[in-house]
């Protein structure tokens, strides 16, 4: 990377600041999600890691067949593709609740589903104090609703996630030909990682793979949306509309080049 790797103070403290001091060096600028845009990962990640760590937190192994496909839908074939894993997991249980099938398995089995105001509480929070949606965010929440049993399970959930990712979705190598493109874009444009992954787990894989070079900054989920990632790197290296272009693969891609009004 240009700049240097976040320490996990200043990712708490103020991970915004290399978005905010972003230097431009080239006439335009590249945004380029990860996610199944570089990498083809996205199904490992939601039915390897994601779905089977809920299920073992929410103790939910017994409608597994029901929780995967809802969550499957959600994550990776809807509109909805490739969100925020807290939003996942508020849309998740929300349409489980809905369906009589659901419900009749959950009494048989003498299981609930996670109650979902906390969580509700949690995401109103962040988007009224214009935090990310991620672990530092929640662990403010919890700081300020140190009470609140049930936010620390979904923390727990959220970080047993994270240290899971270098076991499995790490190791999957970019697309062919991702690194000659990013190769060929570097002598045009400054580029930059927009996504809702953690910003540890992006910087360790974009370094694992040996293409964190091309990359000026990366911005994950703790320095806001994709929207956001884009708007405060366009102002701060003074880029015009059509000089920036968002590369992404799900309709949260799209959004934030509509959002921002870039290029997608």
């Amino acid at each position: 990377m240009a700049l240097p790797r976040l320490t996990q103070e200043q990712i708490k403290e103020e991970p915004e600041q290399q978005l905010r001091n972003f230097k431009r060096t080239k006439d335009f600028l590249v945004a380029i999600d990860t996610d199944g845009c570089v990498t083809d990962n996205m199904n490992g990640k939601q039915m390897l890691i994601f779905h089977p760590h809920f299920m073992e937190f929410y103790n939910l192994w017994d409608i597994e067949s029901f929780f995967r496909e809802v969550a499957e839908y959600y994550n990776l074939f809807s509109v909805d593709r490739g969100c925020n894993r807290f939003i996942a997991v508020q849309l998740t249980p929300r349409a489980l609740a809905e369906r009589e099938d659901v419900r009749q398995a959950l009494t048989e089995k003498h299981l609930k589903l996670p109650d979902a105001k906390p969580l509700n509480d949690y995401i109103i929070f962040a988007q009224k104090n214009k935090l990310g949606l991620g672990n530092p965010s929640l662990e403010r929440f919890i700081n300020e609703n140190s009470t609140c049993f049930s936010l620390y399970k979904l923390l727990g959930w959220s970080e047993a996630i994270n240290r899971t990712f270098p076991h499995i979705s790490a190791k999957i190598p970019p697309f062919n030909g991702v690194e000659e493109s990013l190769d060929l874009m570097a002598g045009y444009a400054d580029i930059m990682v927009v996504s809702k992954t953690p910003y540890e787990d992006l910087a360790n894989y974009w370094e694992a793979q040996g293409i964190a070079r091309y990359v000026h900054i990366i911005a994950g989920q703790e320095m806001g949306s994709k929207a956001h990632h884009i708007e405060v790197a366009k102002k701060a290296g003074e880029y015009e509309n059509d000089h920036v272009l968002m590369i992404g693969d799900g309709k949260g891609d799209l959004k934030a080049a509509k959002k921002t009004m870039v290029f997608f």
